[in-house]
């Protein structure tokens, strides 16, 4: 998205920005935008640690101006000593580093030595306060109180001295700054207030206001009204873009943008009133819905609703059919090229013949050896209803059978069942039978879908069904198709 106004960042967050941000500018001009913000200098060192005085433990160099170089009385020797530590230092920090630390009192290393804190830092107190009130006390190596501490003793009693809150049985607790932003209890933490941690930076956010093209900082992970929170972390990483911009009627999107047609969020454009894509209205014209203004099918919440509502209601012209050579047979087109559905599926069985191998390699078949064929492309399947076969299976069974005529049944009991189905036995047994309970679902055997049941559905012998001779399958097949020939249903 292309788009000239400047993303700005409101004047009261600048200064406060520039505290937080020491590597790189706030908002990186994009490409597509001029974000509108001052730079960010870049301080040539990095924030100093407050805690890098005790570890190690060494006496800072005799030139530094802030720490005088004391000489004791005895003048043996001299040496230099620390004065001052820092407040603020994390109490876990100096507990550790008073247990760790050598050429101290040997009770400072006591599993107890939480509960003698409060001593050690009288103690500490106490011996300092004389160091300082003797004027020039005893060096390290001499026999004053303070020199029996040693230098690291002597910085961990000025860090207790500059940090009371730890000098208690139960320090109070730290709060840092956790990996995710938020503030959290932390025993190593750098601020003894919650307030002190957020008032940090610590949970600050990226917020944007799209519409209003304004970025500012929320606190503690909340964004103003009107602003929606912005990938990035302040003071590590920049932000990436979150705004979405109608464009005729689409949502193009993340970038910069500005305006009344630009959002917070991709989903807030699409369900925005102003930013829906235009919706076509369908004709039915001559078997075909096509685009039309004004057209009645117009109701639907988007075009492709019209499109199915009008598809559902526009058959194609009357009397028109086409094949397409395989299982569907024939379906109604208005591109079609038949003017019936008889006539298609004749020329579609035509077409179907005239591609079907096994009758290009044998032109002059005879009975034998149709029913040969019959057996052993449709045998496989069982007992079936040939009118239930795909259509171009159909049509190669129906030109078998026109050439085999009956496969493997005898006259005499073709006449059995044209007797029953034509006579008093009927389709499932003559009226002494169904008075005893026979009919459909439970045929006499003397009935055309009682021989069905014999020979196709009740085994012979040690044949079943689908592995039967040629002889059982051919007068089941035939059995079953002169039964529903003459409208028996079983």
């Amino acid at each position: 998205m292309k788009n000239n106004k400047k993303f700005n960042v409101t004047e009261s967050e600048k200064n406060r920005i520039r505290n937080l941000h020491k590597n790189y500018s706030l908002i990186k001009e994009q490409s597509d935008v001029n974000v509108g913000v001052e730079p960010i200098g870049v301080d040539p060192a990095p924030p100093s640690d407050p805690l890098t005085p005790i570890e190690p433990f060494n006496p800072l160099d005799p030139g530094s101006g802030d720490n005088p170089i004391l000489q004791a009385d005895n003048g043996k020797t001299k040496s230099t000593t620390t004065t001052t530590q820092p407040s603020g230092i994390p109490c876990q920090t100096i507990y550790n580093a008073l247990q760790s630390a050598t050429g101290v009192p040997q009770y400072w290393q006591s599993p107890n030595v939480q509960q003698m804190i409060p001593a050690i830092c009288s103690k500490c107190t106490s011996h300092y306060n004389s160091w300082v009130g003797a004027g020039s006390p005893n060096a390290p190596s001499g026999t004053g109180d303070w020199a029996q501490y040693g230098a690291q003793g002597q910085q961990i009693c000025l860090m207790l001295i500059a940090n009371p809150q730890c000098c208690t049985n139960t320090p109070p607790t730290m709060w840092g700054c956790s990996q995710t932003g938020s503030c959290v209890q932390d025993p190593n933490g750098q601020f003894q207030t919650q307030a002190d941690c957020q008032s940090s930076g610590c949970g600050d956010v990226y917020c944007s206001d799209c519409i209003g093209g304004t970025m500012t900082l929320g606190t503690n992970g909340v964004c103003p009204q009107g602003y929606v929170q912005t990938p990035g972390t302040p003071g590590s990483t920049p932000p990436s873009p979150v705004c979405y911009e109608c464009q005729s009627g689409v949502c193009n999107g993340p970038g910069w943008s500005s305006g009344q047609l630009s959002f917070n969020s991709q989903a807030d454009c699409q369900n925005s009133q102003i930013c829906q894509p235009s919706i076509d209205d369908y004709e039915c014209v001559n078997g075909q819905c096509v685009i039309q203004a004004g057209g009645q099918y117009n109701s639907g919440p988007t075009s492709q609703d019209n499109l199915n509502a009008c598809n559902s209601n526009c058959p194609p012209p009357p009397n028109m059919w086409e094949c397409d050579n395989g299982p569907n047979g024939c379906t109604q087109t208005p591109n079609g090229t038949f003017n019936s559905q008889a006539q298609c599926e004749t020329a579609c069985c035509g077409d179907i013949i005239n591609n079907y191998g096994w009758a290009t390699n044998h032109p002059n078949a005879t009975s034998t050896q149709a029913c040969n064929r019959i057996y052993n492309q449709f045998g496989s399947i069982g007992s079936f209803n040939p009118n239930t076969l795909p259509f171009d299976d159909g049509c190669e069974y129906d030109w078998l059978v026109s050439i085999a005529g009956v496969c493997g049944v005898s006259q005499n009991y073709q006449n059995l069942i044209t007797g029953f189905i034509g006579g008093n036995n009927g389709c499932y047994g003559n009226p002494n039978a169904q008075n005893q309970g026979y009919g459909q679902g439970n045929p006499h055997q003397n009935s055309a879908c009682g021989k069905v049941e014999q020979f196709c559905e009740q085994p012979i012998g040690n044949v079943t069904p689908g592995t039967s001779s040629p002889t059982q399958w051919y007068k089941c097949q035939w059995t079953q198709q002169e039964a529903l020939n003459g409208g028996c249903i079983r």
